[in-house]
């Protein structure tokens, strides 16, 4: 656009001169987030576009809240538009204000925070939300207005010191001196003071009393004197040339006394350690001359133990006593069991239905879907205890066991029941662990009758040997009659824990014919 400049009536046009409209400026961001009432906290606020503007303000306008109750002694609220400084810094895409002060109570009003730029107008809120006051904190004067500075930290207490101010914004002074901030925190604020008592910053004509300086706070634009400082000046007062005597000649000594001490410490437990080596060394010895003889006795004697096995040959059952041991358990009434002897006891007038039952019974087992349900039917009895399973489980072995082929099908189903119970409802992991189900024990019995020819021609024979190899040496040493507990035992339960006297007794035995 061609610029025009009018003089009274006359118009001078000038050709080679054009003025320019670009867009607003925008603002994308800006931090930090809030600042206390009394303001003087440093906003940096990122956009595009700032070149343009040749004056920038930060605009707060304060409306008064209808539902904020007053104190009785405060005065009604008034409307009031705050307008800060112009800007710190700035260049096309930054420019930095600092926070203008508003009302105390910023609670009590509507604060609505504005960038004035030229004649443009935004409003300070992006997606993070809008830039909010919040009231100053508050700080706790030293008690009798003196602090001691005995440590090497000077330690402030508040409330709220933090919630608009960093440790690197927030500042303190003793004197006219910086005290270096260390931490900040919602109530407490430490900070670093010179190692030299610093002169006072407000030095007052007539006061000659407290020429001390004051630790002073400052967070933006305001201050805080919380008193004055002292520093403890008693060291100072002492010379150098008796410090020094003082403090070196008792650490020599000191070092000297603990370099002895080691000396003494380190001789002694190397003539320990000699000592130690020598016992163990013996102790080696004895055990290995030990390990030599009693593996000479052990070789001698499993030489014996094999001799006595293969001319005595080993106790093996026949079929029928070992599945009725397996089977069934032994009690003091065995040889009257129907099961083992094999003989009912009925009386003549009713054996004939007696046996004509059993035989029809005997069909029925024969029906595979009429033992599954009957088994089922048994197991869903509360009365069925576990014993009653096991024996339950036994005599249909005896009854199948001509029908070996039949028995494992109906196991195998059975079994498949199991399992899919056991994934469903329980940790398969724990299946087998203890003969809870009928077909469990007639697992156990199906593996007795199919390892019986096994151990009868291939492992008994080195089990007999173990047993009696381990029978042998458990009786070498004293055994407990009473509580069946022997020196030398794989059993740590079974373990004689008491050193008994004993000495080993030769029998002879005289056997006539």
């Amino acid at each position: 656009m061609p610029l025009e400049v009018s003089y009274g009536g006359t118009s001078v046009p000038s050709p080679e001169i054009f003025f320019t409209y670009r867009e607003n400026p925008v603002l994308r961001a800006f931090e930090p987030l809030r600042s206390f009432a009394s303001g003087g906290r440093s906003i940096n606020v990122t956009g595009q576009g700032f070149s343009l503007i040749q004056r920038f303000a930060m605009v707060v306008i304060a409306e008064p809240l209808q539902s904020w109750q007053p104190p009785r002694e405060a005065g009604s609220l008034q409307p009031v538009t705050v307008v800060g400084m112009d800007y710190v810094f700035h260049n096309d895409t930054k420019v930095v204000f600092l926070s203008p002060a508003v009302p105390e109570e910023p609670e009590a009003y509507n604060l609505t925070v504005l960038i004035e730029m030229d004649g443009h107008r935004a409003l300070l809120r992006t997606e993070a939300g809008a830039f909010e006051y919040v009231p100053d904190p508050t700080f706790e004067n030293f008690t009798g207005g003196v602090k001691k500075q005995v440590n090497k930290l000077i330690h402030a207490r508040g409330t709220n010191l933090n919630k608009a101010m960093t440790l690197q914004e927030a500042e303190a002074f003793v004197g006219a001196e910086r005290c270096t901030m260390k931490t900040l925190t919602e109530t407490d604020l430490y900070c670093e003071p010179p190692e030299v008592q610093p002169p006072p910053k407000r030095r007052q004509k007539r006061d000659t009393t407290h020429n001390l300086p004051e630790f002073i706070v400052k967070f933006g634009s305001r201050e805080w004197v919380l008193g004055r400082v002292e520093y403890d000046t008693r060291v100072s007062d002492v010379p150098l040339s008796l410090i020094l005597p003082l403090v070196i000649v008792p650490m020599v000594v000191v070092i000297a006394v603990s370099v002895y001490c080691y000396w003494r410490k380190s001789q002694q437990a190397e003539r320990e350690y000699e000592k130690i080596k020598s016992q163990l060394e013996g102790l080696e010895e004895s055990v290995r001359d030990r390990c030599k003889k009693e593996f000479t006795d052990l070789m001698i004697e499993m030489e014996d133990q094999t001799n006595d096995v293969h001319e005595a040959g080993i106790p093996v059952l026949d079929y029928k006593t070992y599945t009725d041991r397996v089977f069934f358990l032994p009690s003091k009434d065995g040889d009257k069991d129907v099961m083992i002897t094999g003989k009912l006891d009925i009386p003549e007038p009713r054996r004939p239905v007696v046996e004509q039952a059993l035989y029809q019974f005997s069909n029925l087992l024969n029906s595979k879907s009429f033992l599954i349900n009957f088994i089922h039917t048994l197991e869903n009895q509360r009365e069925f205890s576990a014993r009653a399973k096991v024996y339950f489980a036994s005599l249909l072995t005896v009854a199948l066991h001509g029908k070996l082929e039949y028995y494992t099908d109906i196991m195998r189903t059975l079994f498949l029941e199991l399992l899919e119970q056991y994934v469903v409802a329980k940790n398969p992991k724990l299946m087998l662990r203890r003969s809870e189900t009928v077909v469990e024990r007639m697992l156990s019995n199906w593996m007795s009758i199919c390892l019986y020819q096994y151990l009868k021609d291939s492992a008994g024979e080195p089990l007999y040997k173990l047993f009696k190899a381990i029978k042998h040496q458990v009786e070498k040493g004293p055994v407990d009659a009473v509580q069946k507990k022997a020196k030398y035992t794989l059993n740590d339960t079974g373990l004689l824990g008491d050193d008994v006297e004993y000495a080993p007794l030769t029998v002879s035995v005289i056997v006539q014919d």
